[in-house]
């Protein structure tokens, strides 16, 4: 068992106490692009969803929405709130379907290269309609550099949680530490996670059909340092 299980069970509550309006935050700014980019857009894959809360918004909107992510643990949350799910890594989706519009929101980070990011886009092509369009965000490598150093921290009654960000070469190591107050046991996970510039988006984009139609450094989510992009394919 290890600390993103662990932190799987209590995500949603730590969302809520901590960052209460990201998620609506996500969808007021996905709506509006879509509404600009892609009005009618029917069908959605949300390609990092997590415990589906972003993803809920949109299927309580009348959306055809389904989700995936990397982690089965956080998936059996978003199944619970009755999404569709695939088990998948957002480089190598490889799914059936097609959709009007992809979302990726606070999980490029753990896209680490630019021979994976090229991955991701090309992947991600593959799962659009044609004149669908990708929308995301991430942090800048300038973020990136800046969080090395940074310390957060969760209590609640049940858990305790650490998230700490050390140098690591050109990326950040977060070592994320949870004690389960109940058992009394202790869990670690240590992963990376890596700054991209909206130039690096292009850049990966460019051996795909996926095209740049809007981008800003604007904080309009995320504090300064962060990226909006959507990407249409052609």
């Amino acid at each position: 068992m290890d600390a993103y299980e662990i932190f799987s069970r209590f995500y949603d509550q730590y969302i809520k106490d901590t960052f209460p309006l990201l998620h609506q935050k996500y969808f007021d700014l996905a709506l509006e692009i879509i509404d600009k980019f892609n009005p009618d857009a029917t069908s959605i894959l949300d390609a990092s969803c997590g415990t589906g809360i972003l993803a809920k918004k949109f299927l309580d909107s009348g959306y055809n929405i389904e989700g995936s992510d990397i982690s089965k643990d956080m998936l059996t949350y978003a199944n619970q709130k009755g999404l569709k799910t695939y088990n998948k890594n957002i480089c190598d989706l490889a799914l059936s379907s097609q959709y009007d519009v992809i979302l990726c929101f606070d999980s490029l980070g753990h896209v680490l290269g630019n021979k994976n990011l090229g991955k991701a886009l090309s992947s991600i092509s593959a799962c659009l309609k044609d004149n669908g369009i990708f929308i995301c965000d991430g942090g800048t490598r300038n973020k990136a550099k800046h969080m090395v150093g940074q310390t957060f921290t969760y209590d609640s009654e049940a858990y305790g949680f650490t998230w700490l960000n050390e140098k690591h070469e050109n990326a950040v190591n977060v070592r994320m530490k949870i004690h389960e107050k109940r058992s009394g046991r202790n869990f670690e996970e240590i992963f990376s996670l890596e700054g991209h510039d909206i130039e690096d988006m292009v850049a990966a984009a460019g051996a795909t059909d996926l095209n740049i139609c809007y981008a800003t450094l604007e904080p309009i989510v995320k504090p300064n340092g962060s990226f909006v992009a959507c990407f249409k394919k052609s």
